[in-house]
């Protein structure tokens, strides 16, 4: 724990504040509609437009997607009912790493990201996106790296270290179709 005080108190409260984050989050997505994901594995990087027909395997949360620096190429579906607040929907989503969001052209739309190697607090697993009625489909390219690399955390730097820049285990964790409860 070089670095921090001898209790430990500052590692105690990032824990505590993560927590707090987490826990807000949970109560302010008022509902959720669950995308079921596949996902094809590679160490290349395709266009987006010639990923669209994959042939994907399906992927359950908390299932481990990738390693170092591997792309995965996610096809997250989902039936969205009549009557559902489409104008107010955001897709919530941590699939484990860096995230391009894109249509069913290729067209890039935004990104998320699990975290970044200079700030592990830093988190964007939301974004506001269009949905109709019927079904959904919503393609994303994820990379298993942090925001600008990998992982540091944890890692004791030392030549017998068989990956000295890091490392980082893309894990899909959730992707729902979600309304943010804005009270």
């Amino acid at each position: 724990m070089e670095g921090w005080n001898q209790k430990g108190r500052m590692i105690i409260i990032t824990e505590r504040i993560a927590q707090f984050i987490k826990e807000l989050k949970e109560r302010s997505i008022e509902r959720r509609i669950p995308l079921s994901a596949s996902v094809y594995v590679t160490d290349e990087r395709f266009p987006l437009k010639d990923t669209i027909n994959l042939e994907r395997r399906g992927i359950q949360p908390g299932t481990e997607w990738g390693r170092n620096w591997q792309s995965g190429y996610f096809l997250l579906e989902a039936d969205i009912p009549d009557g559902f607040p489409c104008s107010d929907a955001v897709l919530s989503a941590d699939i484990g790493g860096e995230v391009q969001i894109y249509d069913d052209e290729g067209n890039a739309l935004f990104g998320l990201t699990d975290g970044s190697s200079f700030d592990c607090n830093y988190v964007k697993s939301e974004e506001r996106i269009v949905v109709v009625p019927g079904h959904c489909r919503i393609y994303a390219e994820a990379a298993a790296n942090n925001l600008f690399g990998l992982s540091r955390r944890e890692m004791k730097f030392s030549r017998d270290i068989p990956e000295p820049e890091g490392r980082h285990i893309g894990i899909f964790c959730y992707a729902d179709i979600a309304i943010i409860d804005r009270k």
